[in-house]
């Protein structure tokens, strides 16, 4: 729900801003990745299922305590952006289609980002190091999530999609042929990039397909097919690839359906040309005064 949440409080005029709220989650991803990876390699891994129990719940307090309701609650409005409706063939096939694309890229991350841990402890890595590989990739995400407000200026959002995807089909064919543990962790350098373009882009991509009244639904079913369904299939069919075929020929194929993703979002989602301008309509905030004696003691 934190997509959802971080968009309605930008509203339709501050859009741009988002990469560079959801920047922060890779910056404590980077920070937790390190830290974790070093208490593992000294304290052994049977103490991840505390610590990541502790802390869920400490999220989910501080979550309950501090995502309290906007002040002001506005009606949905169509955003600027938002894909003009010509019925059922074009809004609801695109909305269809990128849920695909999505889960074609889901697949092929899960498969291929998984299994090159353990390809990285099989080669002789140890836990610091997977950890750092972790650390490596939300590095490169930050500046780039910064960056993305300026990149939305010359591309698209499916533009900055595929860009994303072609970055990660660089890398999948690398890690076919790299056999240095060292080098495959420093190689999540470069998916840093691409996750940061590829994430950024299906939220707002979501966001623009999907009707203003639904724009919640569509983030939870975009992420339930990228992270939730998408995983399951890439598990699977990636561990019986790697078993029967090798981890060459795993991360081959995982670079073959994330190419078909980058392709499809091309395809699927509509151009700019079909996107209309709509006028938000101003809705006048009232700011009820409180007492003196109120703001005194709240001082």
């Amino acid at each position: 729900m934190l997509d959802p949440i971080t968009l309605q409080r930008l509203r339709e005029t501050s859009r741009t801003r988002y990469a560079r709220i959801r920047l922060r989650m890779s910056g404590g991803w980077a920070v937790a990745a390190i830290i974790a990876g070093a208490g593992y390699q000294i304290a052994g891994l049977k103490l991840m299922p505390f610590v990541y129990a502790v802390l869920v719940a400490v999220f989910g307090l501080w979550a309950w305590r501090t995502l309290r309701p906007s002040t002001a609650q506005r009606a949905p409005v169509e955003l600027a952006t938002t894909i003009k409706p010509r019925g059922f063939s074009t809004v609801s096939l695109a909305m269809l289609g990128f849920s695909g694309v999505c889960l074609l890229l889901g697949v092929s991350s899960a498969a291929a980002q998984n299994f090159v841990t353990l390809r990285i402890n099989f080669l002789g890595g140890g836990a610091l190091l997977i950890g750092a590989a972790a650390a490596f990739q939300a590095v490169t995400e930050i500046p780039t999530m910064g960056f993305t407000h300026v990149l939305t200026r010359r591309f698209s959002n499916s533009a900055l999609f595929a860009i994303g995807c072609a970055i990660f089909v660089a890398v999948f064919l690398a890690w076919a042929v790299v056999t240095n543990p060292v080098a495959l962790a420093l190689l999540k350098f470069v998916t840093g990039i691409g996750f940061a373009l590829t994430y950024v882009a299906a939220v707002l991509i979501t966001d623009e397909l999907w009707p203003a009244r639904l724009r919640a639904t569509g983030q939870l079913v975009i992420k339930s097919v990228m992270f939730g369904l998408a995983p399951i299939a890439g598990n699977f069919g990636g561990g019986y690839v790697y078993d029967t075929y090798g981890p060459a020929s795993m991360f081959v194929l995982s670079a073959v359906l994330m190419g078909a993703a980058g392709i499809g979002a091309m395809l699927a989602v509509p151009a700019r040309r079909d996107v209309k301008k709509v006028e938000t309509p101003s809705v006048p905030i009232v700011i009820r005064p409180e007492p003196a004696a109120a703001v005194l003691e709240e001082r």
